[in-house]
């Protein structure tokens, strides 16, 4: 590591974690994130000129891991596809799903959509929808009443579907 990385990473290692760990729930894939963003950070420091804000340019760069990880997830957990709440939100769309094109870029906002919810509502729907797990075990661990992580759930959804639908109508205006 360079000088300046190795300084970057004493001075915002933790604060970068924290905030990767707000995303991503799962601490080995937030440190499989920040390890990546300083690997990404030493390869450009060795081809580029320096970075001017190295803190600034770390957490950009773990924010498009973050959404990379969410968009690798959409692409390769069977549990999206089957998911009824997400697959109908998706199929609610009124977009042509069939098309590959169309498709990803639909995962790709849902993806960012996800990450842009509440926290609260975003570890719902990441562990509950996506993780497959149920209500009553995410309450067991977290001391949240069931009803309130469906509440979540149903108000994650709601956004979830407000967004989609604003691309499905940009895709329509586009006569896509």
């Amino acid at each position: 590591m360079t000088g300046e990385l190795d300084r970057a990473y004493r001075r915002t290692g933790n604060s970068l974690l924290g905030y990767i760990r707000k995303h991503v729930s799962d601490y080995e894939e937030a440190q499989d994130i920040l390890h990546d963003t300083f690997a990404r950070a030493a390869q450009t420091l060795s081809v580029a000129d320096p970075i001017e804000n190295i803190t600034g340019w770390l957490f950009q760069t773990a924010r498009n891991r973050i959404v990379d990880w969410y968009r690798r997830r959409f692409r390769t957990d069977v549990s999206i596809e089957s998911d009824e709440s997400l697959g109908s939100v998706l199929e609610d769309s009124g977009v042509d799903l069939d098309d590959q094109l169309i498709r990803d870029a639909m995962l790709d906002e849902l993806a960012l959509a996800i990450e842009e919810l509440p926290e609260a509502q975003r570890d719902v729907i990441v562990r509950q929808a996506i993780g497959g797990e149920t209500f009553r075990s995410i309450s067991d661990e977290s001391g949240v009443p069931i009803n309130t992580l469906i509440a979540r759930k149903r108000y994650a959804m709601q956004s979830l579907q407000n967004r989609l639908q604003d691309i499905a109508d940009l895709l329509q205006e586009m006569d896509y």
